[in-house]
């Protein structure tokens, strides 16, 4: 992927919906060896417009991961709330006015769901603000899942979309 002469380099892991396993995945990205600029967590929300979340709360998450899981009040010490420094209001009139995204397309979200995906979210915030040199951008991307009905994306309109975010966030931050 291009952005304004910049290359970037994707890579993706796929996170069990697991709470523990995704403290073990995802804390470690931001440290040594990795020096990432952008960290981008993708995962499947509701059918509608693709979704950049604005904020993590730290809890309380009362529902059951895939090993019946369910972590003991909040995550760990620590805020509330954090909010990820990519100003998603900015990259939503960008891609209004240079991607011609409608309200079906993209739209911005203050609720991340207290599960899984805002464990996950939260997490690599505090992560990057507490332990990570690089202080690398985080932001949150729900997909709706993937089909013709009603609120659903094809593969590859979603696919253009999350492209365009991240080339969004790139070029405005």
């Amino acid at each position: 992927m291009t952005t304004d002469e910049q290359s970037v380099l994707i890579s993706s892991i796929l996170l069990p919906v697991e709470y523990q396993p995704v403290v073990d995945i995802v804390s470690p990205l931001h440290r040594e060896p990795h020096q990432y600029k952008y960290i981008f967590h993708i995962g499947v929300g509701l059918d509608g417009p693709v979704e950049m979340e604005t904020l993590a709360r730290n809890g309380p998450y009362r529902k059951a991961d895939n090993r019946n899981e369910i972590p003991d009040g909040h995550y760990t010490k620590g805020p509330d709330t954090l909010y990820t420094k990519v100003d998603v209001e900015k990259v939503l009139e960008w891609g209004k006015k240079e991607k011609k995204w409608d309200a079906d397309d993209v739209r911005v979200c203050a609720d991340a769901g207290l599960y899984l995906c805002e464990w996950t979210f939260f997490l690599s915030l505090r992560e990057s603000q507490e332990r990570d040199t690089k202080h690398a951008t985080v932001l949150f991307i729900h997909v709706p899942t993937i089909g013709d009905g009603k609120g659903q994306k094809s593969l590859e309109k979603m696919t253009t979309l999350v492209r365009e975010i991240i080339e969004g966030v790139i070029s405005h931050t």
